[in-house]
């Protein structure tokens, strides 16, 4: 009984926050930003952003705090220079698993669990991503119960009034530069928020969930010359 309060009480605020005419998270109009972030924490996100770092761009890493370390992903060194160097740090859960398969309390040991992983590296991640895209009614309530006040899908046609149903427009091995393009230009004529979903980079080419540095440099260069708005989810999240 207490947990059916506690889902009723936490969807009602949602619906508060996101108003009868449908007002976006901060409570004013959604303005168009873009944001980039990487999925998993793999080492190759990694060596990538340095092409962010020369321009002057941040991202937001969605890391599973139990593979860091582990063969192709980041080390614990390699996430704490990522957050010296201004990028933010999000939670992709612990071990990376199907949410809409566990229990509640199963849920809460993935999402707020990776916080306490996260918290013994000083590191205090408000933002999250679903894995594979999954979620249920239980994830929000893991979600508020652990502190995080955005999460991120792979929906790329939420609309971002929903601070735990944020849109994710995922780049894959077939993505051309032009796709991206498209989508920020059609985000800027639109007045909204375009979120970019990255995983690997220059790995295997036939993995679908990867993509060429040239890509992300081409992107980079593009948000920087059209002098494009790049804001972290966090950053976003909490805007006024």
């Amino acid at each position: 009984m207490k947990r059916i309060i506690l889902m009723l009480a936490l969807l009602f605020s949602l619906a508060m926050r996101v108003g009868e005419s449908g007002a976006p998270i901060s409570g004013t109009r959604v303005q168009f930003r873009v944001s980039i972030t990487f999925d998993d924490g793999y080492v190759s996100a990694y060596r990538a952003s340095s092409i962010l770092d020369k321009a002057g761009v941040k991202a937001t890493f969605f890391i599973i705090s139990r593979c860091v370390g582990q063969p192709n992903y980041m080390t614990r060194e390699e996430v704490m220079r990522l957050a010296a160097e201004g990028h933010e740090i999000g939670s992709h859960t612990r071990n990376h698993p199907h949410l809409r398969r566990l229990s509640l309390a199963r849920q809460e040991s993935e999402i707020g669990g990776s916080l306490k992983d996260f918290s013994e590296w000083g590191l205090r991640p408000t933002s999250f991503a679903y894995p594979f895209g999954q979620y249920n009614d239980n994830s929000f309530i893991a979600l508020k119960d652990a502190g995080f006040t955005a999460a991120r899908t792979t929906d790329a046609y939420k609309n971002n009034t929903n601070p735990y149903l944020l849109s994710g427009y995922t780049v894959n091995s077939k993505t051309k530069l032009k796709d991206i393009i498209t989508a920020i230009q059609n985000a800027q004529r639109n007045g909204k928020w375009l979120i970019i979903v990255f995983h690997r980079v220059d790995e295997r080419f036939d993995n679908p969930i990867n993509t060429k540095h040239e890509i992300i440099q081409g992107l980079v260069d593009y948000l920087v010359q059209n002098k494009v708005k790049v804001v972290t989810i966090g950053q976003r999240a909490t805007s006024k």
